[in-house]
C-alpha cells in the first residue's frame, strides 16, 4: 500500500481546516444518504489500512481525527468531522475537478482501543453527482 503522499494530503487537510472548510451546497440536502452497499474493495483497503497500523504504530493513530485523514486518498483535501462519541467520521471532499462527480464522501465507524488507538471499522463510499448527471443527493449509485 502507498503511504507516500499521506504526508502532503495531511498538510492539505490541515490547511484547509485553517480556512474555514467548504462551503455548503444549496439546493440539496447533502446530509442525507440515498444508498449504502457494500465495496469489496473498500473493505479490503480497511483491512490494509488496520493491517499498517498494527505493524508501524504510528504515533497519530491516538487522534481519531488524523487516522481518518490518513485513510482517505492522498490527493484530495477533505473535510473531516469526527463524533468520537459516536465512534463515527465523515469525511467529504472538496468540489471536485469531475465531469460526473461532484463530491465523495466516506462515512467511516471508528474503533477505539487505549493500547491501538483509532482504526477504522467500516467504511462507506458515497457521491453526489454534478447538475445534471445524476443523483444530487449522496449515494453509491455511480454518476452519469
Amino acid at each position: 500500500m502507498k503511504r507516500a503522499a499521506s504526508g502532503l494530503a495531511l498538510a492539505a487537510v490541515l490547511l484547509v481546516a485553517g480556512c474555514g472548510g467548504y462551503p455548503s451546497d444549496s439546493g440539496s440536502d447533502s446530509a442525507t444518504t440515498v444508498e449504502k452497499k457494500p465495496d469489496a474493495e473498500l473493505e479490503q483497503r480497511v483491512e490494509e489500512f488496520n493491517s499498517l497500523l498494527r505493524e508501524t504504530k504510528p504515533g497519530w493513530r491516538f487522534s481519531a481525527e488524523k487516522t481518518v485523514q490518513h485513510f482517505v486518498p492522498g490527493d484530495t483535501a477533505y473535510e473531516v468531522v469526527v463524533d468520537e462519541g459516536e465512534s463515527t467520521a465523515t469525511a467529504t471532499s472538496p468540489s471536485l475537478e469531475d465531469d460526473s462527480v461532484r463530491h465523495e464522501r466516506y462515512e467511516l465507524d471508528l474503533l477505539t482501543s487505549d493500547a491501538d488507538g483509532w482504526t477504522i471499522g467500516s467504511a462507506i463510499r458515497t457521491f453526489q453527482c454534478q447538475p445534471n448527471r445524476g443523483h444530487q443527493d449522496f449515494s453509491a449509485e455511480l454518476c452519469r
